[in-house]
């Protein structure tokens, strides 16, 4: 993923979308996480029981939570910070 994902629009978009890439159901991931299903519905809608699950199921599907950066200070609302990243040019 090379673009920011910076709203709970394109963060569910990208979730659907990585789980049917990937095959699995809501529930195949709660299993992979070990949480009840209705956690991993919280979680794609960003309610408050879901809220802590949301890192962990951005990198249980791939992804890299410093792209979703913006996203996460509006619905965890406090700081979040990641390793700066090295500059690459080709």
């Amino acid at each position: 993923m090379e673009y920011p994902i910076t709203n709970q629009n394109e963060y569910t978009t990208w979730v659907k979308v990585q789980l049917a890439l990937q095959g699995k159901t809501q529930k195949d991931l709660a299993a992979q996480l070990g949480v009840p299903a209705t956690r991993i519905s919280e979680a794609i809608h960003a309610k408050p029981g879901g809220k802590k699950y949301i890192i962990p199921l951005i990198q249980t599907l791939g992804g890299d939570p410093y792209y979703f950066e913006e996203f996460l200070k509006k619905v965890l609302r406090k700081p979040v910070s990641f390793p700066a990243r090295a500059c690459t040019t080709d």
